[in-house]
């Protein structure tokens, strides 16, 4: 039975209290950090915030010691912190730690009494806020954002099971009911939509399997000139990497098109992160349409269920992920196979 987010949000805020205070950071957090090991730390050295505690999720709460020594503490509701803490694990030690190019925030612990996994910052500058600024660097960053996850699929790290096919229609009919509940008026166009992406996984074929991210967005990816840094592996396991790929694609699109409504611009930025990640990848993404529809469908049903049907951008809202679903079905910004490969 699924806990009521106010519920959840109540129990993560009485752990948030717990670690805040300055016995906690002092007898647990500054033990976890090696540069602090046998200091004394002050009450007026630690700073701490909640950063989200919404109910739907891990709540987030951030550390700095020092002034300097930035930390990030999750806290979970269920047992995916242990095997987040995993995933940071592994991927630490087999070429994502500190030095590297490519990078995840350096996991310190996991306290199983708190379900809290504490590690450090991700440095750099989020890729979101890239989007909508200097096209230039913006391009350069979705590149850089595309060569970080072809080194995840490259790598021999295999975390958690292998995520099921009923798992992603077992969503879709979910969103599905909720949205055809909210506006029966629209159930005839959300059906037509998922005939099309029925077609799309009727031709699904066997994919490569690899470690995915299992969130791979804009707003988890962070840059600076040395590093590139993603966060958030909660969801990280066994998957084809077409999953990843298809998500990245449809936030990029949908931020930058909802923010400055240009398609042109959202269009060669699809095109810079997929020729990135095929110039070098050893697989091919057979079902990025239909993954890439998932997506689109998802988040279409999840707009409608938070507006009315006289919101005077309802149409346009429609239209928008309709035409984003037939480019996703040709397949237009894939760049042409090199069978040589």
């Amino acid at each position: 039975m699924r806990v009521p987010p106010a519920q959840v949000k109540e129990e993560l805020a009485q752990r948030i209290t717990a670690i805040s205070r300055y016995d906690f950071v002092h007898q647990y957090v500054s033990h976890a950090l090696p540069e602090y090991r046998g200091m004394s730390i002050r009450p007026e050295d630690v700073t701490v915030c909640t950063v989200q505690n919404d109910g739907t999720g891990p709540a987030c709460v951030a550390f700095r010691i020092g002034g300097a020594t930035q930390l990030f503490a999750k806290l979970y509701p269920d047992a995916m912190g242990s095997h987040a803490y995993d995933v940071l694990c592994h991927l630490w030690q087999n070429g994502f730690h500190r030095g590297q190019r490519h990078q995840v925030p350096e996991p310190l612990c996991f306290m199983a009494e708190y379900k809290l996994l504490l590690m450090r910052a991700a440095q750099g500058e989020c890729l979101a806020t890239y989007l909508t600024q200097d096209q230039a660097r913006a391009i350069e960053g979705v590149r850089e954002a595309a060569r970080w996850l072809r080194r995840l699929h490259r790598s021999p790290v295999r975390v958690g099971q292998a995520e099921q096919p009923w798992y992603i229609f077992l969503k879709l009919s979910d969103r599905l009911s909720k949205a055809a509940a909210a506006h029966p008026q629209e159930l005839k166009r959300l059906t037509a939509l998922l005939d099309r992406l029925g077609a799309l996984a009727a031709g699904r074929q066997e994919g490569q399997i690899v470690q995915v991210h299992g969130q791979f967005r804009p707003i988890h990816v962070f840059l600076n000139s040395e590093t590139v840094s993603v966060i958030d592996l909660d969801r990280s396991r066994p998957a084809e990497p077409a999953k990843d790929v298809a998500e990245f694609i449809h936030r990029l699109r949908s931020t930058v098109i909802r923010i400055s409504d240009a398609r042109c611009y959202a269009n060669t930025l699809t095109r810079a992160f997929l020729e990135e990640y095929t110039a070098e990848a050893s697989f091919w993404l057979d079902n990025l349409s239909f993954y890439q529809g998932f997506h689109i469908i998802v988040s279409l049903c999840r707009h409608l269920k938070k507006m009315q049907a006289d919101d005077p951008e309802w149409e346009s809202m429609i239209n928008f992920y309709a035409e984003e679903l037939e480019d996703a079905i040709s397949g237009k910004f894939l760049p042409e196979r090199d069978l040589a490969k």
